[in-house]
């Protein structure tokens, strides 16, 4: 619980400062004309999250970021939900070294967790590819005719909720400060797998790891010591 925590707080950390949206605005910006692109790299880095270390609700901190850059690329609300929820619902499912899923079970039946790993990485692959394939032709249907969204009822509602504030000639600068605060962020996750799958680490040595993760982020947010710890903890409490 205490390392589900942490990474919360983390994440509250990366939404105040902006990075998260900066970077997935970065990312839709070089997909224009392209939409599908995005749907496909939203759905594969949850995909990749799922099945490295086990992303699933953790991913509650994107829906509210990623929601109107698929509503205004004329997607609707179930494919935005389909990209992140199946991506990371495909990768768990097919854990390749997810070490709280795949790395702990090998350790308990006293095998190595890379036995097998050709076989998960092959029916992960499947998996996706058939999800992708049919969220590709649900979002091309239904951005030929919007009457076809399963949430077509519910619209005017769900484009009220997430496009009242939203400016979309608004820029969040993908700035460095921001591109650093993300790569720590992604460098703690191989290194957690490589402590669980090398040296068996558990949730003492990952949530060390993790708030150490968060000091730098800290560090290097920009934020005021206050800011931070008042937004690691509200951070923290979306996740309870």
């Amino acid at each position: 619980m205490v390392f589900v925590l942490i990474l919360g707080g983390i994440i509250g950390i990366i939404n105040k400062i902006g990075a998260f949206d900066a970077g997935i605005a970065a990312l839709s910006k070089r997909t224009k004309g392209k939409e599908f692109l995005l749907v496909t790299l939203v759905f594969l880095l949850t995909t990749l999250g799922g099945t490295t270390f086990g992303l699933a609700e953790e991913t509650i901190a994107f829906y509210p970021i990623l929601m109107p850059i698929f509503l205004v690329s004329g997607f609707d609300a179930i494919t935005c939900i389909a990209a992140i929820y199946m991506g990371s619902s495909i990768g768990t499912m097919f854990s390749t070294v997810n070490p709280f899923s795949v790395v702990i079970a090998s350790n308990v039946a006293g095998i190595n967790f890379t036995n097998g790993l050709m076989y998960r990485i092959i029916v992960l692959s499947l998996g996706s590819l058939i999800t992708l394939v049919y969220m590709y032709y649900y979002a091309k249907k239904v951005r030929l005719n919007p009457k076809a969204s399963l949430v077509y009822e519910d619209e005017n509602a769900i484009h009220e909720r997430f496009l009242k504030s939203y400016d979309i000639e608004s820029k969040v600068e993908f700035t460095i400060r921001r591109k650093i605060v993300l790569l720590i962020f992604a460098l703690a996750f191989p290194i957690m797998i490589w402590g669980v799958a090398r040296d068996g680490w558990w949730f003492e040595e990952m949530s060390t790891l993790f708030l150490a993760d968060a000091i730098l982020i800290m560090i290097f947010s920009g934020l005021s010591e206050k800011d931070c710890v008042n937004t690691f903890i509200a951070g923290a409490a979306d996740l309870v």
